[in-house]
């Protein structure tokens, strides 16, 4: 019996450490055909296809069995793609040095400033809910809703022309990382950038802290987040003049970045949790 149990002890630890296994599987031009390994952008499609932009080499699909290439030679506005993205209709955009480019699945539109697009080195590109394509480029933002092109600059309020980043938060609001301005919030329905953030270091202690932080905002109010290392957000309040402190103890022992948004700022830091 005493050997029985011993046996099944082991099989069960083998079994768990081998259902616990994680293993990469690399893909690359010597493996596949995978146009180039200098890849700076991925999408997914419905169909559960893998999209990658390349530096240099184009665009390459991936089905999971097959790979297939696009080049300029095909229709792609440049070989250089910095940013991708899938519309509700499953057309794919591409953000290249040359312009933006889509593609249906069988032609190939390229848009460059001769369209409206504001700058032809387009480095993100983000989707709105109701279908508006927006496309950060390194002179400002551009707007396009299948007929008309809508572009915003620092003259609209934009903190910096270069624009790295795009995301739309669940209130329709369009955030812009830019290359040293700063973060730009554009309030959706809003003709302009009403609000431009700067991020500006949060004093936190005791830190690391077991128990109570505490935080100095010299007396403002404002809404306090609490992210974990991966950027889950877990906790979030309201904070007053006379309320400059939170309790931490039901959060886990590692590190946390704490985000703080009043008078149209960021205050952010990072705290130790033990």
């Amino acid at each position: 019996m005493k050997k029985f149990t011993l046996l099944f002890v082991a099989y069960l630890f083998l079994f768990i450490n081998q259902a616990n296994t994680q293993t990469f599987t690399n893909y690359t031009e010597s493996t596949t055909t995978l146009i180039n390994n200098k890849v700076f952008a991925i999408a997914i499609d419905a169909e559960d296809n893998k999209w990658f932009g390349t530096n240099g080499g184009g665009v390459s699909k991936f089905d999971d069995t097959n790979w297939t290439t696009y080049t300029t030679s095909d229709g792609l506005a440049d070989s250089y793609i910095h940013a991708i993205a899938i519309d509700p209709e499953g057309n794919k955009w591409f953000g290249t040095n040359g312009g933006v480019s889509k593609f249906d699945g069988t032609n190939w539109i390229t848009y460059t400033t001769s369209d409206g697009l504001a700058y032809n080195y387009v480095k993100t590109i983000a989707i709105d809910r109701e279908g508006n394509k927006w496309f950060g480029t390194n002179g400002g933002v551009s707007k396009f809703d299948g007929t008309n092109w809508t572009t915003y600059t620092t003259s609209d309020g934009l903190a910096h022309n270069i624009v790295r980043a795009i995301a739309i938060d669940s209130l329709g609001n369009k955030w812009f990382g830019t290359n040293g301005g700063g973060v730009s919030k554009l309030t959706d329905g809003s003709t302009g950038i009403t609000t431009i953030i700067n991020e500006n270091h949060l004093n936190l202690y005791p830190n690391p802290v077991q128990k109570v932080l505490h935080f100095d905002l010299s007396r403002k109010t404002g809404v306090l987040q609490v992210f974990d290392i991966s950027g889950k957000d877990l906790l979030q309040k309201q904070i007053t003049e006379d309320n400059s402190s939170l309790d931490v103890s039901c959060l886990e022992n590692g590190i946390y970045v704490v985000r703080v948004i009043c008078d149209n700022k960021i205050f952010a830091g990072e705290f130790v949790k033990y």
